[in-house]
């Protein structure tokens, strides 16, 4: 593990989902996780994560398109896609649509870390 934290950007509005995530990622002594209600805000805080995570349930619009902007404004980072989506098609068109890795809302703890590691 690295002496110095990996920051992880997590993008979604405030809701008990996103603060499970986030008290998920700081119980880790190697990750940091700062929230972001949208890509605006992250794009404003002229932060670079080492990785996004995008909720996209909690997001406003179009997933797809989320996705696209916030790859396009951080294409030197990993994102992780978070939604209820079952259905491998769609989870196929966020990969497309620049999510590096999809992890399904219901996952569990060790999954989301190890999601989590494997792009850092």
């Amino acid at each position: 593990m690295s002496n110095h934290p990996y920051h992880i950007a997590l993008i979604g509005s405030k809701n008990s989902m996103n603060d499970s995530i986030a008290e998920i990622l700081d119980s880790q002594d190697d990750l940091k996780v700062i929230t972001f209600e949208n890509s605006q805000q992250l794009n404003a805080s002229k932060i670079k994560p080492n990785a996004i995570i995008a909720n996209l349930s909690t997001l406003p619009g179009k997933s797809h398109q989320i996705l696209k902007t916030v790859k396009e404004q951080n294409d030197d980072c990993s994102i992780i896609a978070i939604h209820f989506f079952k259905d491998l098609k769609i989870i196929n068109a966020l990969k497309k649509d620049g999510a590096d890795l999809y992890l399904n809302a219901e996952m569990n703890e060790d999954e989301l870390l190890k999601a989590i590691r494997s792009v850092i």
